[in-house]
């Protein structure tokens, strides 16, 4: 029998990494003309997956590669304010993005 609570995480990298895949396959071709919106873009792509993969950090209770010796209420409080300031910059740049298209029309 399919246990889905042991599929149910790498389902769901699958599909943040399909999701992804499909935005940018989707809206770089869009932007082909447009050099500082795709890099906006891409910002953004890159920003939201490594703030996924800190989520996923967190929540999953792992070590950080740059973390390790690091208390585990530290570590904790660390990854939760890489994931936060990571998470930012993503929103940020969508922002900058949607903001540079809208002046160009």
């Amino acid at each position: 029998m399919w246990n889905v609570e042991e599929e149910a995480g790498w389902l769901f990298i699958a599909g943040v990494v399909i999701i992804h895949i499909v935005e940018l396959s989707v809206c770089l071709p869009l932007l082909r003309e447009r050099k500082e919106a795709r890099k906006k873009l891409l910002t953004h792509s890159v920003l939201s997956l490594l703030s996924f993969c800190l989520l996923f950090l967190l929540c999953c209770g792992g070590l950080s590669p740059i973390l390790l010796g690091v208390e585990d209420d530290i570590e904790c409080n660390t990854l939760l304010a890489l994931y936060g300031l990571v998470w930012a910059g993503s929103v940020i740049s969508m922002v900058n993005l949607v903001e540079r298209l809208v002046k160009e029309k």
